[in-house]
């Protein structure tokens, strides 16, 4: 993994087999990481951010939160896949307002 690009790495560490090897100690700190609110509030992310985007380490690699929040939840992400916002909340985290798209899908 040492010869990996970090864009490479990131994408390795939200594959659903990484996601399924994450210990629950690990889960549990990155949810405690931002302010849980009823179902239909945005969770801020509570930790630092980049671009107004929550940006954490995840399994020894630097990821935006709202992406692991999604991996998480829905058992990873694959590389040629973005994650993005319905409440258009950059740092959000609720995986209910997390949905799969493209990058043009997100400019508009």
């Amino acid at each position: 993994m040492k010869n990996l690009t970090a864009l490479s790495r990131a994408a390795l560490a939200l594959q659903p087999d990484s996601i399924r090897n994450a210990s629950q100690r690990r889960i549990d700190r990155f949810w405690r990481s931002m302010k849980i609110g009823d179902p239909d509030e945005c969770w801020p992310w509570i930790g630092n951010k980049i671009d107004g985007y929550g940006q954490v380490t995840f399994l020894k690699v630097s990821l935006r939160s709202h992406r692991v929040a999604y991996a998480l939840h829905h058992g990873g992400i694959t590389t040629d896949q973005g994650v993005l916002h319905t409440c258009d909340n950059r740092p959000c985290c609720n995986p209910a307002h997390l949905y799969l798209g493209t990058h043009l899908q997100n400019m508009d």
